[in-house]
């Protein structure tokens, strides 16, 4: 058989495919559904603003007073996502997640939390962004796990309890960044389980949430 008559057999088998394809597709059944961000996955759990606050106020050991402002805000709301039969239908095409951005009264802290479920459904994904430190880490079992490239760049430990400045607080989680790895001397965070962000260290000074506010 040679190459010209091959060609055509080809061409002709694969046109009777795709229009088989063509006559079975039925739109609907191509669609995707978004569901939204479901705020009862596990990773909500490290949210630094459950409550959506419109603004947080924390305090140091010389009873100064830092006030955080809600900026802005964001999640995945559901809806349908539509798609031709002949275009593929992916879980990235569905980004669930919740965010939210908070900045000082003097413009001195930028803070951005986003939570997400991987594109591929096996697991979690936790993002912050705070005063150019940029940290993440995938999320599954009740447990953190950083990539290779960023495992000696700070650390995750989920803590029964911990003292910050003479009070205890339960179910914590502590990221640690490392020395070498801060901006603007960022170097604690501390977020309690289903409470969000409690207090933070910057330049040696420990700023606690104020829970009178």
């Amino acid at each position: 058989m040679n190459t010209l008559v091959f060609s055509k057999i080809k061409n002709i088998i694969l046109f009777i495919i795709v229009s088989i394809c063509f006559y079975n597709c039925k739109e609907d059944d191509c669609n995707g559904d978004c569901n939204g961000f479901d705020f009862a996955t596990p990773i909500y759990d490290w949210y630094l603003f459950p409550s959506n606050p419109f603004e947080l106020k924390f305090v140091n050991n010389q009873s100064d007073i830092l006030t955080l402002n809600q900026i802005y805000t964001k999640k995945t709301e559901p809806r349908l996502i539509e798609r031709s039969c002949f275009s593929l239908f992916t879980s990235s095409d569905c980004n669930e997640f919740v965010l939210a951005g908070y900045e000082s009264d003097n413009g001195d802290i930028d803070i951005e939390n986003t939570v997400s479920e991987e594109d591929d459904s096996s697991g979690f994904y936790f993002s912050l962004i705070f005063n150019s430190n940029i940290i993440g880490a995938s999320f599954e079992n009740n447990q953190f796990t950083t990539t290779d490239d960023n495992i000696n760049d700070y650390s995750f430990n989920i803590l029964e309890t911990v003292i910050i400045n003479d009070k205890t607080w339960e179910e914590v989680l502590v990221i640690r960044i490392n020395e070498n790895y801060r901006v603007d001397g960022l170097s604690e965070i501390w977020i309690q389980k289903n409470k969000g962000l409690i207090a933070f260290k910057i330049n040696d000074i420990t700023w606690i949430k104020d829970i009178q506010f």
